[in-house]
């Protein structure tokens, strides 16, 4: 292959990467970090990001700083990326977040596949699993459930919460197992950023505008801190870490499986907070829903469309196949 077509190849295989990074982190419940790890780039993402230091502005000053600046950032790999994770988001945000009020079972089946295949995968990366590293893996697991399983809080638009928000949500991204649209969800501000996103591209709105900027900021403090602590990690512990990670998503399938009827709501039309058995006498539309509980399709209030969403499951464990393949054909 001539050397221009393997750059060629090279591109398309992180852009769609990226793709996949940004659709997964729309969908609360889905890591794209688990999407980085399965297809490769986990490690070399942590690396690029842990690059951004003092040692920038060194070699900004040197001849050919900028030059030497791109190479230590691994620029054409994080552009590529960048790239494809912004038209993922965006496709996430307009589309995919669509499907998933009119078809739940069906989206949540494709990543429970996704995400459970991306498991074995992760686990099979593991050489020689012993006691300790079962441990490992049982705590990951353990953090995991419980995160998944607390409650969302009441949400906060001041500024300083929501760069607290985007320092969480961006260390969830990065890290296997757990998604930013979940932790959002958690603190609250799953109906305020997303909205505020839809909003800038649709509206422009200034207040919307705010909102993504304050949560960049914090996206941008939480990024480089975390990133350098799990690259430290890998370095240091890469076994344990990767125990430890395989747990985080086992973990979080409890939060992804396809069937959940709501457990506590907020009835937005008779503004109060309801806890205990979905009846459905209350529109899904007029409720915010903070809580769900896992049923069996039979018990699944809505619509279970089970053909579908088997389907589906099948098609994210083929996914995994794919993605993992990326990396070993040199794409």
């Amino acid at each position: 292959m001539e050397q221009n077509e393997k750059h060629a190849v090279s591109w398309l295989g992180i852009l769609l990467r990226g793709v996949a990074m940004g659709i997964a982190e729309v969908i609360p419940g889905v890591s794209g970090g688990t999407i980085a790890f399965i297809s490769g780039i986990y490690e070399r993402l942590l690396n690029a990001i842990q690059s951004f230091d003092h040692k920038l502005i060194v070699n900004l000053w040197s001849p050919k700083g900028w030059q030497k600046i791109w190479q230590r950032v691994d620029g054409f790999f994080l552009l590529a990326l960048a790239a494809g994770m912004l038209g993922g988001l965006l496709f996430g945000v307009l589309v995919v977040s669509h499907f998933l009020e009119v078809y739940p079972p069906v989206i949540w089946g494709l990543f429970f596949g996704l995400i459970g295949a991306s498991a074995i995968w992760i686990a099979r990366s593991v050489s020689g699993w012993n006691m300790p590293l079962i441990l490992f893996f049982l705590g990951g697991a353990l953090a995991a459930w419980l995160i998944t399983n607390l409650s969302p809080a009441e949400g906060n638009t001041s500024w300083w919460y929501i760069v607290m928000a985007g320092c969480i949500a961006i260390c969830a991204l990065i890290l296997p197992g757990i998604s930013g649209s979940f932790m959002l969800l958690l603190l609250g501000l799953y109906t305020t950023v997303i909205p505020a996103v839809k909003a800038v591209i649709t509206d422009f709105s200034a207040d919307a505008l705010g909102i993504l900027f304050f949560f960049a900021l914090g996206c941008i403090i939480g990024l480089f801190t975390f990133a350098k602590f799990l690259s430290w990690m890998f370095k240091s512990y890469h076994r344990p870490t990767l125990a430890a990670m395989t747990g985080f998503v086992v973990g979080s399938l409890w939060k992804i499986w396809p069937w959940r009827n709501p457990h506590i709501w907020f009835n937005k039309i008779q503004n109060e907070l309801v806890e205990g058995v979905w009846d459905g006498t209350t529109s899904i539309h007029d409720v915010r829903v903070m809580k769900e509980v896992n049923v069996l399709p039979g018990n699944y209030f809505g619509e279970p469309y089970l053909i579908a969403t088997l389907g589906a499951i099948v098609f994210g464990i083929l996914l995994v196949g794919i993605l993992g393949r990326l990396d070993k054909s040199g794409i």
